[in-house]
């Protein structure tokens, strides 16, 4: 979809990357580097145990994102539900 857009509509890529192209790299830089990161928790551990602990991940780091730069409000159900996501995980992690 990437080529047939670039192809079609090269004026738009041209202005989605001006002046935008250092927080692109940075954060196709940071999705390698958890990428990377997962596939070598992968290695080291249960599957189970690595897809829950990036799922949760996701969560709070979405709950964090929304708070901040969507300032949402109600932030304390959120972090809540995620909290007892964590605490699920540190149980199957320490009794397992």
């Amino acid at each position: 979809m990437s080529i047939w857009m670039g192809a079609k509509h090269r004026h738009h890529y041209k202005k989605m990357f001006k002046g935008h192209l250092p927080v692109l790299v940075t954060a196709a830089g940071i999705g390698a580097l958890a990428n990377i990161l997962f596939l070598t928790g992968l290695e080291e551990t249960f599957v189970s145990y690595a897809i829950a602990i990036k799922r949760a991940t996701l969560i709070i780091g979405s709950i964090v994102l929304g708070s901040v730069v969507f300032k949402e409000h109600n932030i304390k159900y959120r972090i809540t539900g995620a909290l007892i996501m964590v605490i699920g995980i540190v149980f199957v992690l320490v009794l397992h």
